[in-house]
């Protein structure tokens, strides 16, 4: 299995909101990272420089996004970030936007494209806000979207219109927000991510009026724009186009991003793993790789579901998992903290066994084979102990109990341990990597002693489960306080 422990991305930061230039951070190197909810798209969108961070070294995920921005982003989707900023107005095209205003360019293009409108007063407020459906309305009209023959996209009723087409065409995919609500600069990265996976529309057909001297079609037909290319190779979508023949002629719809990102990659959602062994796409730019990323599971689980002892049954199992009507099959892959096992689930029921309160079991299901389980990925912690802090590296090691853990042993648990159910179990006294200056974890670990106690959520180093890396370290809580209770399943001790 491929690691992609690292992003190798080409990010880069000017003065301008979306210009780019040389020398720039990466996308690790942002200051506040840990605060960006979708990373895939952020990471995507910084690398081929439509929207990057500012000169601090920060991006401010959730800082409004501006309507001058917003047209700025519209035009570099449609003719690239550099094209976009050599942009120049011939006159103002708003009031309150002169010729020499930063967005000026970008802003006569939106106008004159038809993807954005002013105020009745003249004006178009350029560092004013925007809704998520105001912006999302821009992107559909560079999908090929025409208001006028969809609803509506200006007067009454013209959010419920956005909302409808944007969400049969995927522009709302992966994202939590309220349209009616501003929109951030991470919202709008996701947002520009799904358009670059849209299909383009073209509209044909309909009836020509002519009125005086203006010609008007109406009642046009929407169609996906195709190509014959026998293979998607761009933004890998690969719809069928709805020609009779398109089996035979290989015909697909055209996606934004092939159109026109033609040096940017996608593999197929599903065709790769992460570290974890989740399903994730991987996307590259000019032959350099930006990244890996998970896929959102089907189902998701962070604590016990079911016990797993005699009084629960399959069928309170699988009603406690909400996995009634699914199946797994020799093919369904059982993934131990990015550990590729040899385990046959054999049903769908022994799925909760790997559940636990603090443990992710992520459940994700066939695209094309309705009910069908994929992939089940466990990721489960480690309480572990410091055990030499180098000047560059970290030692970890098996948490030393003083035999305290020998009548759990015998009873058969090893809650001190990374011990994953079947298969033999992942334990503690496994080996894991010293952990560099420069891998995750190390700024935690660095600054404990030898003896500590830490936990870990270890990964794979090579999809095996001979060694392992640290992919996130945390120090554990103590709690202190009288027991008064204890609560034993399917045993009278």
């Amino acid at each position: 299995m491929k690691k992609f422990l690292s992003l190798v991305l080409a990010l880069v930061m000017t003065m301008s909101l979306v210009t780019i230039s040389a020398g720039a951070a990466e996308y690790k190197d942002l200051t506040d990272k840990d605060e960006i909810q979708y990373e895939e798209a952020v990471a995507v969108l910084n690398r081929i420089g439509i929207i990057t961070g500012y000169t601090d070294g920060s991006f401010q995920p959730k800082k409004e996004l501006t309507r001058g921005a917003a047209a700025k982003i519209i035009v570099s989707l449609m003719i690239g970030s550099e094209a976009a900023s050599n942009l120049v107005a011939a006159s103002a095209p708003y009031t309150d936007v002169p010729v020499n205003h930063t967005f000026a360019g970008v802003i006569s293009f939106c106008k004159n494209s038809g993807y954005i409108n002013g105020y009745q007063d003249g004006s178009f407020k350029p560092s004013g806000t925007l809704s998520g459906y105001a912006f999302s309305k821009m992107l559909l009209g560079a999908l090929g979207y025409k208001g006028e023959h969809e609803g509506g996209f200006t007067g009454a009723g013209w959010t419920m219109n956005v909302a409808r087409i944007g969400n049969e065409c995927g522009l709302f995919d992966r994202l939590s927000f309220k349209g009616n609500e501003s929109v951030n600069r991470e919202q709008a990265c996701q947002l520009a991510l799904n358009t670059l996976k849209g299909t383009l529309v073209e509209y044909t057909g309909g009836m020509n009026i002519v009125n005086g001297t203006q010609s008007v079609v109406v009642n046009p037909e929407r169609n996906y724009k195709v190509s014959n290319q026998e293979f998607a190779s761009h933004i890998n979508n690969k719809k069928a186009s709805g020609n009779s023949n398109y089996d035979k002629d290989n015909w697909y719809t055209v996606e934004f991003g092939e159109e026109h990102f033609v040096d940017l990659r996608m593999k197929q959602e599903r065709s790769t793993e992460d570290d974890f062994g989740r399903p994730s796409n991987e996307w590259s730019y000019k032959k350099v790789t930006i990244g890996t990323y998970a896929l959102e599971p089907d189902f998701r689980y962070t604590e016990l579901v079911a016990h797993n002892d005699k009084s629960s049954t399959d069928a309170s199992k699988v009603r406690a998992l909400k996995l009634n009507g699914y199946e797994v099959d020799g093919s369904t892959q059982v993934w131990l903290n990015g550990y590729e096992s040899n385990i046959d689930l054999g049903k769908v029921a022994n799925i909760a066994n790997y559940t636990d309160n603090g443990t992710v079991v992520e459940v994700y299901v066939s695209e094309t084979n309705a009910d069908l389980i994929t992939d089940v990925v466990v990721i489960q912690s480690a309480l572990v102990e410091v055990k030499r802090i180098g000047s560059d590296y970290v030692t970890l090691g098996k948490y030393d109990t003083d035999g305290a853990d020998d009548n759990q042993a015998k009873e058969g648990f090893n809650r001190n341990a990374f011990d994953l159910v079947s298969d033999g179990g992942l334990a503690a006294s496994k080996s894991f990597n010293d952990v560099q200056v420069e891998d995750r974890g190390y700024g935690v670990l660095s600054g404990l002693k030898a003896g500590d106690k830490v936990v870990v959520v270890p990964v794979s180093e090579d999809g095996s489960n001979a060694r392992f890396d640290v992919w996130e370290a945390y120090v554990p809580e103590t709690v202190t306080g009288a027991l008064t209770r204890v609560d034993t399943y399917g045993s009278s001790s």
